[in-house]
């Protein structure tokens, strides 16, 4: 269902992480609900949405597959269908869209629309406590700080290159607001952030950081091996495993890779 595919596509890419075929019996069964869900994912009340198109195409890229031919979509290509002058990806303005964008025609090897980029910088802030952050606007024209966004768009930056003002002060305010316990902030899944923004810090170069995220994370981790989407909470949540994963691999969207195709159709089994 419509409402189901986002975790399927987080748990896939989760799984990609690892880069280990051991998983890829379970990603192959996502990837069958993937293609099965694609139409109603990708049009949402019949529109296309450019920043699914976008997350759906890194997803098929890590697992190994054409995101230009997959469920009968060029999904590299959807990401810049319709876009409006102001290269918005996605119905909202938020530079965690706009990232998914950038990297998604990254790893399929598109030309980037300049004014993409140009909307992405424009969403970073310039002053105050927040000054290099990256965020999203609501209500309109109120910018809005954001740890999840600005994980994304420290990958997009990367991605990009030669962006290094806007990447240092980015970065620069990642770990500042670092928590004492190694966590970001985030009321509704601390463990989500960490693991998003984390991992883009130490994609960076914040290997200390990253290192002292890691080790909140063993704090949150239960008994199933999986984490909670609040913290300290009792149960395990397909997201918030799914995002802790590229942190503990030390991976992102940006290279994580699992390729289905040269995996053995059986590989050896998960540990009992």
């Amino acid at each position: 269902s419509l409402h189901d595919a986002l975790p399927i596509l987080t748990a896939a890419l989760g799984l990609a992480a690892t880069g280990d075929c051991s998983y890829a019996p379970a990603a192959r069964i996502l990837v069958k609900q993937i293609e099965a869900n694609a139409k109603s994912y990708l049009y949402q009340n019949k529109e296309l949405n450019q920043a699914r198109a976008a997350n759906m195409a890194i997803t098929v890229k890590a697992l190994g597959l054409n995101p230009k031919k997959f469920a009968g979509y060029n999904l590299v290509s959807l990401v810049t269908t319709g876009l409006p002058k102001d290269g918005r990806v996605g119905p909202a303005t938020s530079a965690f869209s706009q990232s998914l964008g950038i990297i998604a025609m990254s790893r399929g090897k598109a030309d980037l629309p300049i004014q993409t980029l140009t909307s992405l910088l424009a969403l970073q802030v310039s002053t105050g406590d927040d000054k290099g952050a990256f965020g999203y606007e609501y209500p309109a024209g109120t910018l809005n700080a954001d740890p999840d966004s600005t994980g994304m768009a420290l990958l997009a930056l990367k991605a990009v290159g030669h962006l290094d003002p806007q990447q240092d002060a980015a970065l620069a305010w990642a770990k500042g607001v670092q928590q004492s316990d190694g966590s970001w902030p985030n009321d509704y899944s601390p463990v989500d952030t960490t693991g998003v923004l984390g991992s883009a810090v130490n994609a960076l170069g914040g290997t200390a950081e990253a290192a002292k995220a890691i080790d909140w994370l063993g704090t949150q981790q239960l008994s199933d091996g999986g984490f909670p989407a609040s913290r300290d909470g009792d149960d395990s949540n397909v997201m918030a495993t799914a995002n802790a994963i590229w942190l503990l691999a030390k991976k992102t969207p940006l290279d994580a890779s699992l390729n289905l195709a040269k995996c053995p159709k059986n590989p050896t089994p998960l540990p009992a």
